[in-house]
């Protein structure tokens, strides 16, 4: 084998080389990007259920207090309105 030919394969067998290692480090990019993005919808659709959450008990907490008063409380929902009032108070 001459010079030439072995340094061409040489040559031919690093730019192989380097192309795989260009390749698999596109790959593990797109790989962590993709495990970051998942991660991150998790943890945002967490959040929104634990708001909703404590949204919840904080609107059945303020209707609790109002109903204690003793005092009729309107309810609406689209166009109808109703009262309600603590079964206690009618005693």
């Amino acid at each position: 084998m001459k010079k030439n030919e072995k340094q061409s394969r040489y040559n031919l067998n690093t730019k192989i080389l380097i192309a795989i290692i260009i390749l698999l480090i596109i790959l593990l990019s797109v790989s962590i990007s993709y495990v970051i993005n998942m991660k991150y919808e998790e943890i945002k659709k967490n959040n929104y259920n634990q708001g909703v959450q404590d949204a919840t008990v904080i609107v059945l907490a303020n209707l609790y207090q109002q109903l204690l008063t003793c005092k009729p409380l309107p309810l609406t929902a689209g166009n109808q309105t109703i009262n309600i009032i603590a079964i206690e108070c009618l005693q």
